[in-house]
């Protein structure tokens, strides 16, 4: 027993008394009859995500996520807990989540709700991180996005997504407005209320400061610096040697070394300096 929790095969049933187990591997498949009364995932507000597996649907990630968070595990009027072999409903007095696999479409669903869900979101990828960490492949994570974010309103009742990634990306780089996977725009700032508090969205805006800045906002490039002190180092030692091919090497060496320390590096701009500096002095030196 003891293997098998360290393994997160199994967790105890009871706090108090851990003689019963359950192993979510031997859980029925079938998903208990009505769930609606504990959960419903059409409640306004409800946060949503999706996780596509291209490859395959590993069988684990139900089981590995119900061992982490087996303390949060509801029970129905009956003291019977809400799970099954591919998903379980959890939560506490302030939020809810229901999550549930598809093996044919290989997607994993996370619904939460609740006035504290945003913060349980948070909580629950971050007890995903580890067991996906130990794929070949990580999944594609997508947002639902909300309709009440909706540019344009759409009484359809069609769920929109977008890849998290690129929400998240668009929110750090000040984005008015994220496109679904079918191009249908919504507004990010609602979007971003949506799914993330104050305090998150705050987070994420503190790492966004660690991008590197635009070339066109820099006012003194790097580059510029890097081609500088190459042009000097190489005229200083061409006129020392009188050699075109001391003076190509030391052009060439210097300006990478210099613009090694740069964070952006900008090799497209690196690259045409440095031909561009070799064929003038290899233009002057022949002159001479």
């Amino acid at each position: 027993m003891d293997a098998m929790e360290q393994f997160e095969l199994c967790y105890p049933l009871d706090k108090i008394d851990e003689k019963f187990i359950v192993i979510p591997d031997l859980l029925p498949t079938e998903q208990p009859t009505d769930l609606s009364e504990y959960f419903d995932s059409r409640v306004a507000n409800t946060l949503a995500l999706q996780l596509d597996f291209d490859d395959f649907l590993p069988t684990h990630l139900i089981p590995n996520l119900m061992v982490k968070r087996h303390t949060d595990i509801l029970k129905d009027k009956n003291g019977v807990q809400l799970i099954w072999k591919q998903g379980m409903v959890i939560g506490g007095s302030k939020e809810q989540a229901q999550i549930t696999v598809d093996e044919q479409e290989k997607r994993l669903y996370i619904w939460v709700q609740g006035t504290e869900a945003r913060d349980y979101l948070v909580l629950i990828r971050d007890a995903l991180k580890p067991i996906l960490a130990k794929l070949k492949k990580r999944p594609n994570e997508y947002v639902i996005l909300p309709d009440f974010a909706r540019i344009i309103p759409d009484s359809s009742s069609t769920l929109e997504r977008a890849s998290y990634p690129r929400f998240e990306q668009a929110f750090k780089t000040g984005e008015e407005k994220i496109a679904s996977d079918n191009a249908v725009y919504y507004d990010l700032k609602k979007v971003a209320q949506h799914f993330m508090t104050p305090q998150q969205q705050m987070t994420v805006v503190v790492k966004s400061s660690d991008i590197p800045a635009s070339p066109k906002k820099d006012p003194l490039e790097w580059w510029v610096i890097s081609l500088i002190i190459a042009l000097l180092s190489a005229s200083l030692t061409g006129l020392a040697f009188h050699s075109l091919i001391i003076t190509a090497v030391i052009f060439i060496g210097m300006f990478f070394l210099i613009y090694a320390l740069n964070p952006r590096r900008y090799l497209m701009k690196a690259g045409f300096f440095c031909f561009g500096g070799f064929k003038f002095f290899t233009y002057n030196t022949m002159e001479l």
